[in-house]
């Protein structure tokens, strides 16, 4: 009886963990590329943003709409992930995209290091507001989303249909 009922167990367990594999999705591997920088792009709000733009051309009108200056003249085609710390009030506060994102179902995943200054660490004393632009692949993404070193989800932007 305790045999019988041991298989059953086993049987009940394996179905479970057939019905989890169902919408645990694996994540694959896809590279992206970090093609500008800028400790000013005129963020507004704390928050952190990410911004898809298909081509140089909307990456140009983003530039003269904040006043922030890429050189667009040697960009990739496109599209692009624009992710924005958010507004700093001070100096030492920086970001990077790595090259190595990820790819879950529908939702590219790039993957952020936010540094912060130190407590007692000295900096400038004036508003910044980091931001990275990377150069995505063409398709194959719903959904664009950062996350930072510990995990936490930092921002998501819907890829136009």
């Amino acid at each position: 009886m305790k045999e019988a009922s041991m298989k059953h167990g086993i049987l009940l367990l394996s179905l479970g963990l057939s019905a989890c594999a169902g919408w645990m999705q694996r994540e694959s591997s896809v590279e992206v590329s970090e093609v500008a920088r800028s400790y000013q792009c005129n963020s507004q709000g704390p928050e952190t943003r990410v911004s898809l733009m298909p081509d140089g051309a909307a990456v140009a009108a983003w530039q003269q709409q904040r006043g922030v200056e890429f050189d667009t003249a040697r960009l990739p085609q496109g599209p692009f992930a624009l992710v924005e710390m958010g507004e700093r009030n001070s100096g030492g506060y920086g970001l990077a995209v790595s090259r190595l994102a990820g790819r879950r179902g529908d939702t590219l995943i790039l993957r952020g290091t936010f540094v912060a200054p130190g407590a007692d660490e000295v900096s400038t004393q004036a508003i910044t507001t980091p931001c990275v632009l990377v150069s995505l692949p063409r398709e194959g993404y719903a959904t664009v989303e950062i996350v930072d070193q510990d995990g936490r989800l930092r921002g998501r932007a819907a890829a136009a249909p």
